[in-house]
Protein backbone atom coordinates (compact mmCIF):
# COMPACT_ATOMS: atom_id res chain seq x y z
CA UNK A 1 0.00 0.00 0.00
CA UNK A 2 2.64 2.75 0.95
CA UNK A 3 4.45 1.87 -2.50
CA UNK A 4 1.17 2.79 -4.19
CA UNK A 5 0.43 5.82 -2.13
CA UNK A 6 4.29 7.14 -3.22
CA UNK A 7 3.81 6.30 -6.72
CA UNK A 8 0.56 8.66 -6.42
CA UNK A 9 2.37 11.27 -4.66
CA UNK A 10 5.34 11.05 -7.12
CA UNK A 11 2.74 11.43 -10.13
CA UNK A 12 0.81 14.06 -8.97
CA UNK A 13 3.68 16.18 -7.61
CA UNK A 14 5.46 15.85 -11.31
CA UNK A 15 1.75 16.84 -12.63
CA UNK A 16 1.51 19.66 -10.65
CA UNK A 17 4.85 20.99 -11.08
CA UNK A 18 4.27 20.21 -15.14
CA UNK A 19 1.32 22.66 -14.48
CA UNK A 20 3.05 24.98 -12.56
CA UNK A 21 6.12 25.95 -14.52
CA UNK A 22 4.42 26.55 -18.22
CA UNK A 23 5.49 24.77 -21.41
CA UNK A 24 8.68 25.88 -21.97
CA UNK A 25 10.10 25.38 -18.49
CA UNK A 26 8.19 22.27 -18.31
CA UNK A 27 10.86 21.14 -20.95
CA UNK A 28 13.45 22.44 -19.03
CA UNK A 29 12.01 20.58 -15.52
CA UNK A 30 12.25 17.23 -17.97
CA UNK A 31 16.09 18.35 -19.07
CA UNK A 32 16.95 18.89 -15.54
CA UNK A 33 15.84 15.80 -14.60
CA UNK A 34 16.89 13.62 -16.56
CA UNK A 35 20.20 15.00 -15.92
CA UNK A 36 20.36 14.99 -12.30
CA UNK A 37 19.42 11.43 -12.78
CA UNK A 38 22.41 10.26 -14.70
CA UNK A 39 25.15 12.39 -12.91
CA UNK A 40 24.07 10.23 -9.79
CA UNK A 41 24.67 7.48 -12.08
CA UNK A 42 27.99 8.38 -13.42
CA UNK A 43 29.76 11.25 -11.44
CA UNK A 44 32.84 9.77 -9.96
CA UNK A 45 31.49 10.91 -6.30
CA UNK A 46 28.53 9.89 -5.61
CA UNK A 47 28.42 12.82 -2.30
CA UNK A 48 29.12 15.64 -4.95
CA UNK A 49 26.76 14.28 -7.55
CA UNK A 50 23.84 14.91 -5.07
CA UNK A 51 25.76 18.58 -4.10
CA UNK A 52 25.47 19.18 -8.06
CA UNK A 53 22.24 17.67 -8.61
CA UNK A 54 20.41 19.15 -5.45
CA UNK A 55 21.92 22.94 -6.17
CA UNK A 56 20.44 22.91 -9.73
CA UNK A 57 17.07 21.23 -9.28
CA UNK A 58 16.22 23.54 -6.09
CA UNK A 59 16.99 26.81 -8.41
CA UNK A 60 15.15 25.40 -11.29
CA UNK A 61 12.57 24.79 -8.87
CA UNK A 62 13.11 28.77 -7.28
CA UNK A 63 12.97 30.19 -10.87
CA UNK A 64 16.04 31.58 -10.44
CA UNK A 65 17.19 30.83 -13.72
CA UNK A 66 16.54 33.05 -15.89
CA UNK A 67 13.35 32.30 -18.97
CA UNK A 68 14.73 34.52 -21.40
CA UNK A 69 17.97 31.74 -21.98
CA UNK A 70 17.70 29.93 -25.28
CA UNK A 71 18.37 26.73 -24.64
CA UNK A 72 22.42 27.39 -25.45
CA UNK A 73 22.49 29.45 -22.80
CA UNK A 74 20.54 27.68 -20.36
CA UNK A 75 22.41 24.44 -21.25
CA UNK A 76 25.92 26.76 -20.23
CA UNK A 77 23.96 28.37 -17.15
CA UNK A 78 23.52 24.73 -15.63
CA UNK A 79 27.18 23.37 -16.91
CA UNK A 80 28.78 26.80 -14.39
CA UNK A 81 26.69 25.83 -11.68
CA UNK A 82 27.72 21.99 -12.31
CA UNK A 83 31.32 23.38 -12.25
CA UNK A 84 31.19 26.04 -9.44
CA UNK A 85 30.16 23.56 -7.00
CA UNK A 86 32.10 20.00 -8.42
CA UNK A 87 35.45 22.34 -9.73
CA UNK A 88 35.15 19.88 -12.19
CA UNK A 89 36.05 21.59 -15.64
CA UNK A 90 35.05 18.33 -17.50
CA UNK A 91 31.45 18.66 -16.78
CA UNK A 92 29.26 20.10 -19.48
CA UNK A 93 25.78 20.00 -20.89
CA UNK A 94 24.92 21.34 -23.98
CA UNK A 95 21.59 21.32 -26.15
CA UNK A 96 21.29 18.05 -28.22
CA UNK A 97 22.33 18.99 -31.31
CA UNK A 98 25.13 16.46 -32.24
CA UNK A 99 25.39 12.17 -31.32
CA UNK A 100 29.12 12.64 -29.80
CA UNK A 101 28.81 9.05 -27.95
CA UNK A 102 28.17 5.66 -28.23
CA UNK A 103 24.47 5.20 -26.76
CA UNK A 104 25.53 1.64 -25.33
CA UNK A 105 27.83 3.12 -22.85
CA UNK A 106 24.53 4.51 -20.91
CA UNK A 107 22.35 1.02 -20.76
CA UNK A 108 22.10 -0.59 -17.20
CA UNK A 109 26.01 -1.84 -16.00
CA UNK A 110 26.00 -4.64 -13.39
CA UNK A 111 29.85 -5.68 -12.71
CA UNK A 112 29.45 -8.34 -16.00
CA UNK A 113 28.88 -5.83 -17.67
CA UNK A 114 31.56 -3.77 -16.17
CA UNK A 115 34.22 -6.23 -16.67
CA UNK A 116 33.45 -6.98 -20.75
CA UNK A 117 33.06 -3.10 -21.04
CA UNK A 118 37.06 -2.59 -19.55
CA UNK A 119 38.44 -5.45 -21.23
CA UNK A 120 37.29 -3.88 -24.67
CA UNK A 121 38.57 -0.30 -23.28
CA UNK A 122 41.66 -1.48 -22.28
CA UNK A 123 42.04 -3.69 -25.84
CA UNK A 124 41.17 -0.10 -27.51
CA UNK A 125 44.29 1.55 -25.03
CA UNK A 126 46.45 -0.71 -26.31
CA UNK A 127 45.92 -0.30 -30.12
CA UNK A 128 45.69 3.32 -29.71
CA UNK A 129 48.76 3.70 -28.13
CA UNK A 130 50.56 2.56 -31.29
CA UNK A 131 49.69 5.73 -32.80
CA UNK A 132 52.85 7.86 -32.91
CA UNK A 133 50.99 11.11 -33.63
CA UNK A 134 50.13 13.88 -32.15
CA UNK A 135 48.59 17.80 -33.18
CA UNK A 136 51.37 19.83 -33.59
CA UNK A 137 52.16 23.53 -34.28
CA UNK A 138 55.84 24.36 -34.82
CA UNK A 139 58.53 22.01 -34.64
CA UNK A 140 61.87 23.08 -35.49
CA UNK A 141 65.77 23.67 -34.23
CA UNK A 142 66.87 27.19 -32.85
CA UNK A 143 69.35 29.32 -32.72
CA UNK A 144 72.01 27.26 -30.31
CA UNK A 145 70.62 23.88 -30.96
CA UNK A 146 67.35 23.92 -29.03
CA UNK A 147 64.21 21.84 -30.16
CA UNK A 148 61.23 22.98 -29.83
CA UNK A 149 57.97 21.17 -30.45
CA UNK A 150 54.62 22.73 -30.22
CA UNK A 151 52.01 20.56 -28.80
CA UNK A 152 48.33 21.60 -30.33
CA UNK A 153 46.09 18.40 -28.80
CA UNK A 154 46.01 14.58 -27.66
CA UNK A 155 43.12 14.60 -29.67
CA UNK A 156 42.24 11.10 -31.20
CA UNK A 157 43.29 10.76 -35.19
CA UNK A 158 40.28 11.57 -37.67
CA UNK A 159 40.29 8.60 -40.38
CA UNK A 160 40.56 10.62 -43.27
CA UNK A 161 43.86 11.48 -44.39
CA UNK A 162 42.72 15.05 -45.57
CA UNK A 163 41.76 15.69 -41.77
CA UNK A 164 45.34 14.10 -40.73
CA UNK A 165 47.49 16.86 -42.32
CA UNK A 166 48.28 19.03 -38.91
CA UNK A 167 49.57 15.45 -37.50
CA UNK A 168 52.62 13.50 -37.32
CA UNK A 169 54.43 10.78 -35.90
CA UNK A 170 56.10 10.96 -32.42
CA UNK A 171 59.28 8.86 -34.02
CA UNK A 172 59.86 11.47 -36.91
CA UNK A 173 59.65 14.70 -34.31
CA UNK A 174 62.12 12.75 -31.96
CA UNK A 175 64.74 12.06 -34.54
CA UNK A 176 64.46 15.03 -36.10
CA UNK A 177 65.44 16.44 -32.60
CA UNK A 178 67.69 13.62 -31.83
CA UNK A 179 70.99 16.01 -31.46
CA UNK A 180 69.40 18.94 -29.99
CA UNK A 181 70.91 19.78 -26.39
CA UNK A 182 67.94 21.11 -24.65
CA UNK A 183 63.87 20.58 -25.76
CA UNK A 184 61.09 23.22 -25.67
CA UNK A 185 57.83 21.88 -25.44
CA UNK A 186 54.91 24.07 -25.52
CA UNK A 187 51.49 23.03 -24.17
CA UNK A 188 50.05 26.75 -23.93
CA UNK A 189 47.34 25.97 -26.30
CA UNK A 190 46.37 22.61 -25.61
CA UNK A 191 43.20 21.17 -23.88
CA UNK A 192 44.17 18.00 -23.85
CA UNK A 193 42.52 14.83 -25.43
CA UNK A 194 43.49 11.06 -25.47
CA UNK A 195 45.60 10.37 -22.61
CA UNK A 196 47.18 7.65 -24.81
CA UNK A 197 48.42 9.76 -26.64
CA UNK A 198 50.09 11.41 -23.68
CA UNK A 199 50.89 8.70 -22.78
CA UNK A 200 52.93 7.77 -25.78
CA UNK A 201 54.60 11.08 -25.76
CA UNK A 202 55.73 11.01 -21.86
CA UNK A 203 56.91 7.90 -23.51
CA UNK A 204 59.76 9.24 -25.15
CA UNK A 205 61.22 10.91 -21.52
CA UNK A 206 60.61 7.82 -19.40
CA UNK A 207 63.65 6.79 -17.79
CA UNK A 208 62.80 3.10 -18.62
CA UNK A 209 60.50 1.67 -20.99
CA UNK A 210 57.06 -0.10 -19.90
CA UNK A 211 57.76 2.32 -16.97
CA UNK A 212 54.75 3.34 -13.98
CA UNK A 213 52.48 5.90 -15.99
CA UNK A 214 49.22 6.58 -14.09
CA UNK A 215 46.27 5.09 -12.24
CA UNK A 216 42.91 4.93 -12.87
CA UNK A 217 39.52 4.10 -10.82
CA UNK A 218 36.80 4.35 -13.06
CA UNK A 219 33.26 4.76 -11.04
CA UNK A 220 29.71 3.12 -12.36
CA UNK A 221 26.81 2.91 -9.99
CA UNK A 222 23.62 0.40 -10.81
CA UNK A 223 20.35 2.17 -10.34
CA UNK A 224 17.58 0.03 -9.61
CA UNK A 225 14.72 1.77 -7.86
CA UNK A 226 16.80 4.85 -6.95
CA UNK A 227 18.81 2.79 -4.89
CA UNK A 228 22.64 3.32 -6.13
CA UNK A 229 25.03 0.39 -5.92
CA UNK A 230 28.20 1.36 -6.02
CA UNK A 231 31.18 -0.40 -8.81
CA UNK A 232 34.48 0.53 -9.28
CA UNK A 233 37.56 -0.98 -10.82
CA UNK A 234 41.54 0.09 -10.74
CA UNK A 235 43.64 0.18 -13.10
CA UNK A 236 47.88 0.88 -13.89
CA UNK A 237 49.52 2.31 -16.98
CA UNK A 238 52.82 1.79 -18.14
CA UNK A 239 54.53 3.89 -20.66
CA UNK A 240 55.13 2.07 -24.24
CA UNK A 241 57.50 -0.74 -24.00
CA UNK A 242 58.54 -0.49 -27.82
CA UNK A 243 59.99 3.48 -27.26
CA UNK A 244 63.24 2.77 -25.73
CA UNK A 245 64.95 5.90 -27.02
CA UNK A 246 67.02 7.86 -24.38
CA UNK A 247 68.18 10.32 -26.09
CA UNK A 248 66.03 13.35 -24.09
CA UNK A 249 67.09 11.30 -20.81
CA UNK A 250 69.79 13.53 -20.36
CA UNK A 251 68.65 17.10 -21.69
CA UNK A 252 67.47 19.96 -19.72
CA UNK A 253 63.86 20.54 -20.95
CA UNK A 254 61.62 23.64 -20.63
CA UNK A 255 57.94 23.20 -20.63
CA UNK A 256 55.60 25.82 -21.27
CA UNK A 257 51.72 26.26 -20.02
CA UNK A 258 49.13 28.70 -19.75
CA UNK A 259 46.16 29.12 -18.29
CA UNK A 260 44.56 27.30 -21.41
CA UNK A 261 46.67 23.60 -20.71
CA UNK A 262 44.40 21.11 -19.65
CA UNK A 263 43.89 17.96 -19.06
CA UNK A 264 46.23 15.35 -20.50
CA UNK A 265 47.88 18.37 -21.43
CA UNK A 266 48.68 18.85 -17.65
CA UNK A 267 49.42 15.53 -17.41
CA UNK A 268 52.25 15.14 -19.17
CA UNK A 269 53.69 18.60 -17.93
CA UNK A 270 53.82 16.49 -14.63
CA UNK A 271 54.97 13.29 -16.11
CA UNK A 272 57.92 14.59 -18.01
CA UNK A 273 58.84 16.56 -15.39
CA UNK A 274 58.67 13.45 -12.43
CA UNK A 275 60.74 11.44 -14.86
CA UNK A 276 63.32 14.38 -15.89
CA UNK A 277 64.62 15.95 -12.58
CA UNK A 278 66.02 18.67 -15.11
CA UNK A 279 62.72 19.65 -16.66
CA UNK A 280 61.64 23.53 -15.61
CA UNK A 281 57.93 24.05 -16.23
CA UNK A 282 57.26 28.29 -17.32
CA UNK A 283 54.51 30.12 -17.53
CA UNK A 284 50.97 30.32 -16.12
CA UNK A 285 49.46 27.47 -13.79
CA UNK A 286 47.27 25.46 -15.21
CA UNK A 287 43.60 24.98 -15.49
CA UNK A 288 43.27 21.84 -13.15
CA UNK A 289 41.45 19.37 -15.36
CA UNK A 290 42.22 16.16 -13.40
CA UNK A 291 39.58 13.95 -13.91
CA UNK A 292 38.79 11.80 -16.81
CA UNK A 293 35.88 10.40 -18.56
CA UNK A 294 34.68 7.52 -20.62
CA UNK A 295 31.32 8.40 -19.93
CA UNK A 296 29.21 10.54 -22.53
CA UNK A 297 25.24 10.89 -22.59
CA UNK A 298 22.92 11.51 -25.43
CA UNK A 299 19.18 12.05 -25.10
CA UNK A 300 16.42 14.38 -26.78
CA UNK A 301 17.14 17.32 -24.31
CA UNK A 302 20.63 17.17 -23.89
CA UNK A 303 24.00 16.15 -24.62
CA UNK A 304 26.36 16.18 -21.17
CA UNK A 305 30.00 14.66 -20.46
CA UNK A 306 30.32 13.71 -16.77
CA UNK A 307 33.74 12.85 -15.38
CA UNK A 308 33.65 8.92 -13.83
CA UNK A 309 37.69 8.30 -13.93
CA UNK A 310 39.68 9.50 -11.10
CA UNK A 311 43.47 9.48 -12.36
CA UNK A 312 46.27 9.43 -9.51
CA UNK A 313 49.87 8.72 -9.26
CA UNK A 314 50.45 6.10 -6.84
CA UNK A 315 54.21 6.78 -6.75
CA UNK A 316 53.72 10.23 -5.49
CA UNK A 317 50.93 9.49 -2.13
CA UNK A 318 48.14 9.16 -5.06
CA UNK A 319 48.35 12.61 -6.28
CA UNK A 320 45.78 13.91 -8.31
CA UNK A 321 45.87 17.63 -10.02
CA UNK A 322 42.40 17.90 -10.41
CA UNK A 323 41.12 21.41 -9.00
CA UNK A 324 44.81 22.86 -8.18
CA UNK A 325 46.47 22.59 -11.57
CA UNK A 326 50.19 22.60 -11.97
CA UNK A 327 51.99 25.19 -10.62
CA UNK A 328 55.47 25.99 -12.82
CA UNK A 329 58.29 26.26 -11.41
CA UNK A 330 58.67 29.96 -13.19
CA UNK A 331 55.45 31.77 -13.08
CA UNK A 332 54.82 34.53 -15.75
CA UNK A 333 52.58 35.42 -18.56
CA UNK A 334 51.85 33.36 -21.35
CA UNK A 335 53.79 35.65 -23.90
CA UNK A 336 57.00 35.95 -21.81
CA UNK A 337 57.54 31.93 -21.52
CA UNK A 338 59.14 31.28 -24.77
CA UNK A 339 61.58 33.77 -24.50
CA UNK A 340 62.67 33.17 -20.83
CA UNK A 341 62.63 29.72 -21.46
CA UNK A 342 64.90 30.60 -24.48
CA UNK A 343 67.35 32.78 -22.59
CA UNK A 344 67.43 29.80 -19.88
CA UNK A 345 68.30 27.29 -22.94
CA UNK A 346 71.29 29.49 -24.89
CA UNK A 347 72.85 29.67 -21.40
CA UNK A 348 73.43 26.05 -21.60
CA UNK A 349 75.19 26.01 -24.66
CA UNK A 350 78.54 27.23 -25.00
CA UNK A 351 79.32 27.22 -28.70
CA UNK A 352 78.85 30.23 -31.29
CA UNK A 353 74.71 29.96 -32.22
CA UNK A 354 74.01 29.13 -35.85
CA UNK A 355 72.38 32.17 -37.58
CA UNK A 356 68.99 29.77 -38.88
CA UNK A 357 65.89 28.09 -37.60
CA UNK A 358 65.56 24.42 -39.20
CA UNK A 359 62.03 23.71 -39.22
CA UNK A 360 60.45 20.09 -39.59
CA UNK A 361 56.96 21.69 -39.65
CA UNK A 362 56.47 25.43 -39.83
CA UNK A 363 52.97 26.84 -39.69
CA UNK A 364 51.01 29.60 -41.65
CA UNK A 365 49.92 31.72 -39.59
CA UNK A 366 46.04 32.39 -40.86
CA UNK A 367 45.60 35.64 -41.82
CA UNK A 368 42.79 37.94 -44.63
CA UNK A 369 44.10 40.94 -46.78
CA UNK A 370 40.71 42.69 -45.09
CA UNK A 371 41.87 42.19 -41.53
CA UNK A 372 43.39 45.91 -41.31
CA UNK A 373 40.18 47.19 -43.40
CA UNK A 374 38.03 45.46 -40.60
CA UNK A 375 40.20 46.02 -37.54
CA UNK A 376 38.83 49.55 -37.10
CA UNK A 377 35.46 48.10 -36.02
CA UNK A 378 36.93 44.93 -33.78
CA UNK A 379 36.05 46.73 -30.24
CA UNK A 380 32.45 46.08 -31.41
CA UNK A 381 32.94 42.59 -30.92
CA UNK A 382 34.90 42.72 -27.79
CA UNK A 383 33.01 41.08 -24.38
CA UNK A 384 31.44 38.96 -22.95
CA UNK A 385 28.65 36.26 -24.31
CA UNK A 386 29.03 33.71 -21.59
CA UNK A 387 30.79 30.71 -22.27
CA UNK A 388 32.43 32.80 -25.05
CA UNK A 389 35.18 36.02 -24.33
CA UNK A 390 35.88 38.04 -27.47
CA UNK A 391 39.54 39.79 -26.44
CA UNK A 392 41.43 42.04 -28.79
CA UNK A 393 45.19 40.68 -28.51
CA UNK A 394 47.45 43.46 -30.35
CA UNK A 395 46.10 43.40 -34.17
CA UNK A 396 43.88 40.06 -33.54
CA UNK A 397 40.52 39.40 -32.28
CA UNK A 398 40.77 36.20 -30.42
CA UNK A 399 37.65 34.13 -29.06
CA UNK A 400 38.48 32.26 -25.54
CA UNK A 401 35.59 29.40 -25.89
CA UNK A 402 34.85 28.00 -22.68
CA UNK A 403 37.19 29.72 -21.18
CA UNK A 404 40.00 27.28 -22.51
CA UNK A 405 40.40 27.17 -25.93
CA UNK A 406 41.77 30.26 -27.83
CA UNK A 407 40.59 31.04 -31.34
CA UNK A 408 42.03 33.57 -33.40
CA UNK A 409 39.16 35.06 -35.69
CA UNK A 410 40.51 36.19 -39.38
CA UNK A 411 37.37 38.16 -40.69
CA UNK A 412 35.80 37.48 -44.56
CA UNK A 413 33.02 40.05 -44.70
CA UNK A 414 31.31 42.41 -42.42
CA UNK A 415 30.32 40.57 -38.97
CA UNK A 416 31.69 36.62 -40.23
CA UNK A 417 34.89 35.16 -39.17
CA UNK A 418 36.98 32.26 -40.28
CA UNK A 419 39.14 30.05 -37.79
CA UNK A 420 42.03 27.88 -37.68
CA UNK A 421 39.63 24.78 -36.29
CA UNK A 422 36.32 23.54 -37.19
CA UNK A 423 34.20 26.73 -36.40
CA UNK A 424 33.33 29.46 -38.23
CA UNK A 425 31.75 32.49 -36.56
CA UNK A 426 29.40 35.33 -37.72
CA UNK A 427 27.80 38.53 -35.01
CA UNK A 428 24.31 39.67 -35.46
CA UNK A 429 23.16 43.18 -34.56
CA UNK A 430 20.73 44.87 -33.47
CA UNK A 431 18.33 47.92 -35.01
CA UNK A 432 20.38 50.14 -33.73
CA UNK A 433 23.47 48.94 -35.02
CA UNK A 434 24.97 47.27 -31.99
CA UNK A 435 25.98 43.55 -31.98
CA UNK A 436 23.92 41.64 -29.82
CA UNK A 437 23.99 38.31 -30.14
CA UNK A 438 27.31 35.92 -31.45
CA UNK A 439 26.52 32.13 -33.43
CA UNK A 440 29.51 29.95 -33.84
CA UNK A 441 28.95 26.98 -36.04
CA UNK A 442 30.82 24.09 -35.88
CA UNK A 443 32.09 21.62 -38.87
CA UNK A 444 29.21 23.41 -40.79
CA UNK A 445 26.82 20.96 -38.92
CA UNK A 446 25.13 22.70 -35.55
CA UNK A 447 25.57 26.28 -34.24
CA UNK A 448 25.29 27.77 -30.98
CA UNK A 449 23.82 30.62 -30.16
CA UNK A 450 24.96 33.44 -27.24
CA UNK A 451 23.67 37.01 -26.61
CA UNK A 452 26.29 40.29 -25.56
CA UNK A 453 25.90 40.24 -22.03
Amino acid sequence: MDSYLKLFYTITLSFITTLALGQSDSSRFKMVNELTREIKRNYLSFDMALRMCDTISSKLMAGKYDSTLNEDEFAFEITKDLRRISSDLHISVTPPFTRMFDESDFKEINLRHLNRRNKRNEKRFKKDAQREKIEYGEIKKLPGNIGYVEVKSFANMPAKKKANKKNIRLATIFKFLKKTHTLIIDLRDNQGGFFNQANKLCSYFSPASNNYFITTERHYRSDSNDIYKELSQTFKYFTDKKVTSQHNRYKNIYILTSHQTFSSAELTAYKIKSYQPNTTLIGEPTAGGGNGYTIGLVTDLFNAVIPNIKVFDETNANYSYEAKGIIPDIITTTDSAFYIAYQMALKDYPKPLHSKVKYLKKTIALSSPYEQHFQKSYSDYVGDYRKIKIVQEGPRLVMYYDNLKKIILVPEVTDFFTTDSPLSVKFARNNNGSIRQIEVTNHGEFTERFRKL
